[in-house]
């Protein structure tokens, strides 16, 4: 008899559901994450050969690579200054191992206790239109029964009869196939400190928002955009859509599947705070008027730099976007030699559209001479 533990959760914290299914479900259920993940792992997408990197960058299956020594507790987060003198839109992707594709550092168990009281407080953490599914279901149970434990022994313990993962900081424990997908997205985000959006192409092969877990909203509620195409997304971005529109949706065409063959860039902003649920605010949108007398405590303000992932999943040929947030106070960047005035001269590179919608009229004037100071 085969016994599934589903993880809820409760008021005071997360209770233990032991489910007993039926021998056609079990079997459906086993079948199902098998061939998602396993058979598909071996197929290509007909005509999806061309990778977002160019022909003599294309890379060959990476294994991971176990971190049976670490420690995230002494790990620091990464350090990312990915700002220039100028500001240029452009997709800036480089290769990205499979090594790279989660990340765990000393801040690990306190963003873990605030996505999880995030996600009991704000419904519009997590969303799912039906026919996305498949494709979080392939992420989760790739993510769960493979990469997680074999890329952090020490953090993920799969169980003897490998059909349960251990969370070691949490104590809690998830099945390596998911109940449904509601239940798959809740696990991702309450056991990573990534966000993910699932892309999932419809009939015409036109990409759009089909899920998502999202925790830490840069300036939008994330629950608007599902079903949205990359052109409705991208509208209120200055320029992005004349410059770039086209190459998003091809590249996602043409990206080579499997996460050997991901790509990461960054983006980067100033937040007034070190609040990470900001789904609005940030922004300053066509219509809008820039509020004036705004008081800013530059002290309070961090520079705000999202690490983004992107890879094509072989069996749905959905793209998973991943997104970790990371805050650096701007006094930190002041103890950093010469970084203090670069980020200065960058804030003043981005130009009077992309320092528009960054809000740079809110916080710029004070941002600049704290900087400078």
């Amino acid at each position: 008899m085969n016994v599934s533990t589903d993880i809820r959760p409760s008021f005071g914290g997360f209770e233990f559901v032991l489910k007993t299914p039926t021998l056609m479900h079990a079997a459906a259920v086993a079948l199902g994450g098998s061939i998602v993940y396993y058979s598909f792992n071996r197929k290509r997408i007909a005509g999806n050969n061309d990778s977002l990197l160019p022909a003599t960058e294309k890379k060959k299956p990476a294994i991971l690579e176990p971190l049976h020594n670490f420690t995230y507790q002494t790990t620091a987060p990464m350090t990312i200054r990915p700002y220039k003198p100028i500001y240029h839109l452009n997709m800036g992707i480089q290769s990205l191992s499979p090594n790279e594709l989660i990340m765990l550092d000393r801040n690990y168990r306190m963003r873990l206790a605030k996505r999880r009281h995030l996600m009991r407080t704000h419904h519009n953490t997590t969303g799912s239109l039906s026919h996305a599914s498949w494709a979080v279901n392939e992420f989760y149970t790739y993510l769960i029964s493979n990469h997680l434990p074999t890329r952090f022994p020490t953090v993920f313990n799969k169980s003897p009869s490998g059909t349960l993962v251990l969370n070691q900081t949490t104590s809690d424990t998830y099945p390596v196939i998911p109940q449904s997908s509601q239940n798959a997205l809740t696990a991702l985000g309450e056991n990573l400190d990534e966000d993910f959006v699932f892309l999932v192409p419809d009939a015409e092969g036109v990409y759009r928002v089909g899920a998502f877990v999202m925790c830490f909203p840069n300036g939008f509620d994330m629950s608007s955009k599902l079903g949205a195409t990359m052109d409705e997304i991208h509208k209120p971005v200055p320029e992005l859509q004349a410059k770039l529109g086209k190459s998003i949706e091809r590249h996602f065409a043409r990206m080579t599947p499997g996460v050997e063959n991901g790509v990461k860039r960054t983006n980067w902003g100033i937040a007034r705070s070190s609040e990470l649920w900001t789904p609005q605010g940030t922004h300053v949108y066509d219509g809008e008027e820039i509020p004036e007398d705004v008081a800013i405590n530059p002290e309070e303000c961090c520079l705000r730099v999202e690490r983004q992932t992107i890879w094509k999943l072989p069996g749905t040929g959905a793209i998973v976007f991943g997104i970790k947030t990371y805050l650096t106070p701007l006094s930190e960047i002041k103890q950093e030699a010469g970084e203090a005035e670069k980020l200065a001269t960058a804030i003043e590179g981005l130009g009077d559209k992309m320092g528009r919608y960054k809000a740079r009229g809110v916080w710029g004037r004070q941002v600049l001479q704290y900087l400078r100071a």
